[in-house]
């Protein structure tokens, strides 16, 4: 069997998501009747959840693969291994010679990181993957400061009630706004309770392109 690339490198930045990488893996020969194909990643640098490989014609075999964003700078080296099975189980493997590939992810320092702050408090710091989002008490004031400039987007979804931003303030690396929440009607909101969430977003200007989004709860105090 013989792959195209082989080994399997990329590089680039912690968070970096939307890298796609194409693999090509093609066999002396297949068997006669239908097979099943997939691929096993050993070491859990890529964030693909399911590998799915498809025929790319004749005794030729084809993925695209992204490299996990969650990987922490440094070197990442694991293996994927390609089955051809009897069965879409994979209970009944075909045995291959050469069907193991060698990757290596050197991943640098994240290219845009966000901190976010409650009334001055930080809270966490969110790269361009997933992470933990803090819920926010009514009346709170978030900033958020980017490592890089970026440009801002934001917006607010509600399910009873109302969530309120005011003294919206923005520049190239910075995002603020005190966050107020209701009830129905505009009626205090119960400890607790949630009317809604505000949602704020940050993209870098230019190459590489790197976004990150964030979710936060809205709660009465």
């Amino acid at each position: 069997m013989s792959w195209d690339p082989n080994p399997l490198t990329a590089s680039y930045a912690q968070g970096q998501q939307g890298l796609e990488l194409h693999l090509q893996a093609t066999l002396s020969s297949l068997p006669s009747r239908s097979v099943y194909a997939g691929l096993v990643d050993d070491a859990g640098g890529l964030q693909d959840t399911q590998l799915e490989v498809e025929s790319a014609g004749g005794n030729s075999f084809e993925t695209w693969v992204h490299p996990s964003c969650a990987l922490a700078p440094g070197d990442h080296q694991g293996h994927l291994t390609l089955m051809i099975c009897q069965d879409a189980s994979c209970a009944q493997p075909y045995a291959l010679s050469g069907n193991v590939l060698p990757y290596r992810f050197t991943v640098s320092e994240p290219s845009l990181a966000v901190t976010i702050k409650f009334d001055g408090v930080t809270k966490d710091v969110a790269l361009a993957c997933n992470h933990p989002i803090p819920d926010m008490i009514s009346g709170q004031t978030i900033t958020l400061e980017a490592s890089v400039p970026v440009e801002w987007s934001s917006g607010v979804a509600i399910s009873v009630g109302d969530v309120i931003l005011s003294n919206v303030q923005s520049t190239a690396t910075t995002w603020s706004a005190t966050v107020t929440g209701t009830g129905y009607n505009g009626a205090p909101l119960p400890p607790g309770a949630s009317p809604g969430s505000v949602s704020i977003g940050a993209h870098t200007i230019g190459v590489p392109y790197t976004a990150v989004s964030m979710a936060f709860k809205v709660v009465g105090g």
